[in-house]
């Protein structure tokens, strides 16, 4: 992963990486989640944009009591982002977007208001609990969906291949989405 402040590159690469003596740079197990810890730390991105470069991240993102404007944009260099960890969001408030990545692990967003994840693919579940202003664009589950009180959840343009359940949540719409599995509504 990496991201400007100010035009210039911070770094953070998988543990083997090199940095080539380069400024701004950190080699960790942990890249994604080292490039979060430095903006929720205080460094501002320039587009607030950290951007992934294909590859499989094995490590557990989260993001948590962050207030503000942020993406997590994969596919930085053509090739698929393939996080393998899971992911967890909590407390978020704000305009958080996750683009471009595969989720081949759990992925869940609790307390969260405005979050986007967008031309995604899931293999893996994901839950949204007690959230509103969720979008669900151009994204692909292949492993089941929940989304429990909540509010405000709009998936458009994807496709479920297992069961999608909605318990106890107020004005979700699912607009040009295929459903290929059961979808419970409770």
């Amino acid at each position: 992963p990496y991201f400007f402040v100010d035009g210039a590159k911070h770094s953070f690469l998988p543990s083997g990486g090199n940095c080539q003596g380069g400024a701004n740079c950190v080699v960790s197990s942990t890249p994604i989640q080292d490039a979060l810890n430095a903006v929720t730390g205080g460094l501002a991105p320039d587009g607030a944009t950290i951007y992934i470069e294909g590859g499989e991240f094995g490590e557990f993102v989260q993001l948590n009591n962050f207030t503000g404007e942020l993406t997590l944009q994969g596919g930085a260099n053509g090739s698929a982002t393939v996080l393998t960890g899971g992911v967890g969001l909590s407390n978020l408030n704000g305009n958080v977007q996750l683009r471009g990545l595969d989720f081949e692990a759990g992925v869940s967003a609790i307390n969260t208001t405005g979050l986007t994840i967008a031309e995604s693919d899931f293999s893996a579940g994901l839950v949204v609990l007690n959230s509103k202003a969720v979008t669900l664009q151009d994204c692909h589950h292949n492993a089941g969906v929940v989304i429990s009180g909540s509010s405000h959840v709009d998936v458009r343009d994807g496709t479920f291949n297992a069961g999608v359940i909605v318990s106890g949540s107020q004005d979700v719409s699912l607009t040009n989405t295929q459903v290929n599995a059961a979808l419970v509504v409770v």
